[in-house]
């Protein structure tokens, strides 16, 4: 069976909200999940979509939200598929892009948006902070279909206004803080796979083949798929040394192709029996796998997964469809 993790690359709202915001207990947890959760943001929206933060993307988003988020009648929000928090975070950047600022996380016990994440606008505007979050809920259940469009404008009237009687201003918008370091699990990993890379590839009967060329990808998806011709095959105990072999380069020659690039891993949090446990209890489908992410665009894709889906599906071509983005 597929595991439900594969191809990547729930949490509820009461009346409340913070378990939308996916367990996150801080700004570091929520900075760090930002590029996921923007990327995620593509499973919901109509294809062409187009994520420039604009006025228009944003009526989009809040036609989504009305189209697959229900109100039960007593006003409550249903579990969050991962919608309501990806649109979260997509306002959030929207409106920053407009006025400046920074994250920041809500820690004030008595505070109405307490354990959320809030948008802190430039601080010459003199703006209070926002809710992305609050702002959804408002927005959904108002039902005009113009609420996000709407604080965008206003955003956009307090910069004009204050540019009026300082020419040449623009908010700033500051820069994130700095990425945690590399997990020690994941720098292992790296340095066991680059290791054992001359015997896998001696091993693959190819080994001139094998230089992380963008053009050798093709060659490796269709060398997986005459090797393994079932998820049985695929997670074989005796065929483990190629497929991480395998995951690896492919990774890595993304990494070396696609600028931006950086492999990342997540471990499983600590209460959870594995990665799976993990995915179904949270939604986050990212831990226990290394992965790839391209900044600034925030694309992501795990190469094992990837390779998993094309052996399942025997479709060649879905490997390099799901990279496309890396290489815009």
């Amino acid at each position: 069976m597929a595991d439900e993790r594969d191809g990547r690359g729930g949490h509820s709202e009461h009346g409340g909200h913070s378990e939308v915001a996916n367990g996150h207990a801080s700004l570091a947890d929520w900075l760090q999940a930002l590029p996921p959760v923007l990327d995620r943001l593509g499973w919901f929206v109509p294809a062409g979509f187009r994520p420039d933060f604009s006025a228009d993307s944003l009526d989009v988003v809040e036609a989504v939200l009305a189209e697959q988020v229900t109100l039960a009648p007593t006003g409550e929000w249903p579990a969050d598929t991962g919608l309501v928090e990806s649109a979260s975070a997509y306002l959030g950047e929207a409106l920053l892009r407009v006025a400046g600022g920074r994250w920041d996380w809500d820690a004030d016990p008595s505070s109405p948006t307490h354990d959320l994440p809030l948008v802190r606008f430039d601080d010459t505007l003199g703006l209070p902070a926002a809710a992305p979050l609050r702002l959804l809920i408002d927005a959904r259940r108002a039902g005009t279909g113009v609420e996000l469009r709407a604080a965008h404008e206003r955003l956009q009237r307090a910069v004009a206004e204050y540019q009026s009687s300082h020419p040449g201003w623009k908010p700033a918008q500051q820069p994130e803080p700095a990425p945690p370091p590399r997990d020690p699990w994941l720098t292992d990993w790296l340095d066991r796979r680059a290791n054992a890379f001359p015997a896998w590839s001696e091993a693959t009967g190819e080994a001139g083949a094998w230089d992380f060329a963008r053009g050798s990808i093709d060659r490796l998806v269709n060398l997986a798929l005459r090797r393994l011709t079932t998820v049985e095959e695929f997670t074989a105990e005796q065929n483990a040394e190629f497929v991480e072999g395998a995951a690896w380069y492919l990774g890595e020659t993304v990494r070396r192709s696609a600028t931006g690039t950086s492999w990342q891993y997540q471990p499983v949090p600590d209460g959870y029996k594995d990665a799976r446990d993990y995915y179904a209890q949270t939604g986050d489908a990212w831990a226990g796998s290394p992965y790839l992410l391209r900044q600034p665009e925030g694309s992501m894709a795990d190469p094992r997964s990837l390779l998993k889906v094309a052996v399942i599906r025997k479709e060649p071509d879905s490997v390099g469809n799901a990279l496309a983005p890396f290489f815009l």
